[in-house]
Order: C-alpha cells, then structure tokens, then sequence
C-alpha cells in the first residue's frame, strides 16, 4: 500500500537513506534490491556445500573405518568421540595398546578398542576430594595478624596445600580446623 507521504528509511544493503513511498520498502534502489538478493543467495549456496562436504567427510570416514583393521590416532579419537589427547594419554597408560611405526604415525587395532568395553565393570563414583565440612573459618585479615603474614604469600600456601576455601560475597575464608594445614602448625 502506497503511502501519502514518504517515510525515510535506511537502505539494508549499502546504509543510505531514502524517501520510500511503501512500508515494506528495504532498499534505496533496484540495484541495492539486486546486489543484496545475489548476497543472500551467495550465502545459502556457501552454507549449503559447507554442510554437504562435512556429510560427505563423515559418511566417507565411517566407511574407511568400518573396512580397516588399524586405525590412527585422530581416527580412534573420532569413533570413540573423544579428543586426540585423550586417546594418546590411552596409549601411554597402556589401556589402549598401539604400535609406534614411526614418530608421526601411530596405529592401534580397532580390535583392541573394541576389547575396552568387553568386560564393563560396575561404575564407581570417585571419593578423592570429599572432605569433612569445616565450622569455623579464618578470613584472610585473621590470618595476616595472627601468623604476621602477606596476602600474597597466604595465597601460595593455599594452593600449594589445597587448603579449603570459600567465598562469602567479596571475602575469601580460609578453613581453620584442617589436619594438615600450614597455618595451623605455625
């Protein structure tokens, strides 16, 4: 529907205002109107062989696998769904045994992959870092006048014996009743 009086609009292809006489009016000219449906065009062509080439990619290593008896690194990592690095931390552990033909090629059986999951043993939740919850807290002032310390230097003992902490808002509490704990030995 044509308007009574142009409305000034901002052309979606090169940025220029104009005078449209509609609503629906997007660009300033035919040509902006063309240049920009060939970019979108452009663009579903690009997206459009991109998906098809990661399908192709996908489909072609699925069945390169499924043929071959030894497979590399990044190609275990891919059927098992895992990173690179986590497959070769695998091999050095020896969980997963590969044979180093040279220093760039390592090759494991797909065999030996599908070993790992032939006896499944009950899953177990790992207890490394439960602790026992801690009463009472010393915050960091606490620390630096009772031990005559530096902020910088509690820190370090912190993270290099895993002390417990928390924050509390914008304080930083240190647990006081740790067995091991370098501030309470001192």
């Amino acid at each position: 529907m044509k308007a009574k009086e142009p409305i000034k609009k901002i052309c979606e292809f090169c940025g220029c205002e104009f005078e449209a006489y509609t609503q629906t009016a997007r660009y300033c000219s035919h040509d902006c109107n063309r240049k920009a449906y060939r970019e979108m065009k452009r663009k579903e062509v690009i997206s459009l062989t991109a998906s098809m080439t990661s399908q192709t990619k996908r489909e072609r290593a699925k069945t390169n696998l499924s043929e071959r008896e030894y497979i590399s690194i990044s190609e275990a990592a891919s059927l098992l769904g895992w990173c690179k690095q986590t497959v070769y931390n695998y091999c050095h552990k020896g969980i997963i045994p590969a044979k180093r033909l040279s220093q760039r090629t390592t090759l494991i059986r797909k065999k030996d992959i599908e070993a790992l999951f032939d006896v499944i043993e009950p899953y177990e939740v790992l207890t490394t870092g439960v602790r026992k919850p801690i009463d009472e807290w010393y915050t960091i002032d606490e620390v630096t006048e009772k031990y005559g310390l530096l902020r910088h230097r509690i820190r370090k003992i912190i993270n290099a014996e895993s002390i417990p902490t928390k924050k509390v808002g914008t304080h930083t509490l240190i647990g006081k009743s740790t067995q091991s704990s370098p501030l309470n030995s001192q």
